[in-house]
């Protein structure tokens, strides 16, 4: 898969996370992955969450409600735009049917409404942890690293970064590049 570089200056952050997910469907499914077009929709809930929809041979949805959770289902793309640290984090991860396998995500870094950085980071193998979220970070100053952050349960809080660092199970580092 080939690496991206993003620079999408002054636009929506919704219109930012559409181009993403965009781009990350047609790398898959040039890769024989994904077969469907994503189909995005909007919503702006509590969490500020926003869901991309699939359809055909990526079906279901997957979203965080309040408490937190995830049903692990389908294959699925998501998005999420997270509040915190100097910056927002947003990112597009797509999984197999059980979310046991990690095809690709991607992750992109915000200054206020402009996104200045897109990584991707590639892993992994989380087989059997139900209810699970994966989140990349990268640095306020979109330096090439990532970790990601593993959630177990229904009760994590996912409103901002210091409530994720406190409710993480395990970490690990991944493979990201950035251009």
């Amino acid at each position: 898969m080939s690496s991206l570089y993003v620079s999408i200056d002054g636009r929506p952050v919704s219109d930012v996370f559409t181009q993403l997910a965009d781009t990350a469907f047609e790398i898959l499914k040039n890769e024989g992955n994904a077969s469907t077009q994503i189909v995005p929709e909007i919503v702006n809930n509590t969490n500020k969450t926003w869901r991309y929809k699939t359809s055909g041979t990526m079906q279901g949805t997957m979203q965080y409600p309040q408490s937190g959770g995830i049903e692990p289902h389908f294959a699925r793309a998501w998005t999420q735009r997270s509040m915190g640290l100097d910056g927002s984090f947003g990112w597009v991860i797509f999984t197999d049917d059980d979310d046991n396998q990690l095809f690709v995500g991607y992750c992109v870094y915000y200054d206020g409404a402009q996104a200045k950085y897109l990584v991707k980071y590639e892993n992994t193998n989380f087989a059997g942890k139900d209810n699970n979220a994966l989140l990349a970070m990268i640095d306020s100053e979109g330096k090439t690293g990532g970790y990601a952050f593993e959630f177990s349960g229904v009760n994590v809080d996912y409103s901002g970064f210091e409530h994720r660092q406190e409710g993480v199970a395990q970490s690990r580092e991944l493979r990201v590049t950035l251009e």
